[in-house]
């Protein structure tokens, strides 16, 4: 593994990423915006339910650093197949998981500041200070969230290599599904016993089981923490040697000839 290689296409991609306004506006405007609507709604039901919407403003602020994370590695590494750039990658001594390091790099560099970008709008628009008195439980709901997503985003780019560019829905459309099945503004115990056992696997699951017992309660089992963030590694565990596996499988059938 190089590191100059590593960080060659890293400098690339931010350089890219500086130069196109629309990229931007998604790393930051909607985010923010969705921020600010959330927190109107925090100011209009604090008599009513305070707590309750303190949960959707925070576990929504997680969601979409969740969707963040994943959509945009997923898309960095798009964007060089639908503009070919992707052959003139295969065609260096880069190494695949050397260019999935960077763009993953890269996925996580910008999620990180749209979810810091985010934070600092609701402190001084909405007094959101939840972040503040329990920072030591956001770093690791940050870090579970952070690794589910990279591993998401490896497995995404796996079956994209095999299956083709046809495929690419599934890059914006798989963290909203992972999203669904693990309950994030209600008890798991709401859903049929089928897909309750399925969203006991999904790390996200934990991260909303622990945002919500913290607004309520002040604190989170540590065990709810530890198994997130177990699970977060199991992803991650599997998701690179699928990917060292689908790309020598796509260069074995010549899939990856056609992704260019």
């Amino acid at each position: 593994m190089s590191l100059r290689r590593i960080s060659t296409i890293i400098r690339r991609d931010i350089e890219i990423m500086l130069n196109l306004k629309w990229k931007m506006v998604e790393t930051f405007y909607f985010p923010a915006t969705m921020t600010v609507i959330w927190g109107f709604f925090i100011l209009w039901s604090q008599e009513m339910a305070f707590e309750g919407a303190f949960v959707l403003l925070t576990v929504n602020m997680f969601w979409s650093f969740a969707y963040q994370s994943q959509s945009g590695t997923n898309q960095q590494i798009m964007e060089d197949r639908w503009t070919e750039t992707f052959r003139q990658v295969v065609t260096t001594p880069l190494k695949a998981h050397e260019y999935l390091i960077g763009k993953s790099f890269i996925g996580v560099l910008f999620s990180l500041l749209s979810f810091i970008f985010v934070i600092v709008i609701a402190y001084v628009f909405f007094d959101y200070t939840l972040f503040l008195n329990n920072w030591v439980y956001f770093l690791v709901f940050v870090s579970i969230v952070l690794i589910t997503s990279t591993a998401i985003s490896i497995l995404v780019s796996s079956l994209i290599t095999i299956l083709g560019n046809e495929y690419a829905f599934i890059s914006w459309t798989t963290t909203q599904l992972f999203i669904l099945f693990s309950a994030p503004f209600f008890p798991v115990e709401v859903y049929p016993f089928v897909i309750r056992k399925i969203s006991e696997f999904i790390p996200y699951t934990w991260v909303f089981e622990s945002i919500r017992m913290l607004v309520d309660s002040g604190y989170v089992l540590p065990s709810m923490l530890s198994r997130g963030l177990v699970l977060s590694l199991v992803f991650l565990g599997i998701s690179i040697p699928v990917y060292s596996k689908s790309y020598k499988l796509a260069r074995k059938n010549g899939r990856l000839v056609k992704i260019w």
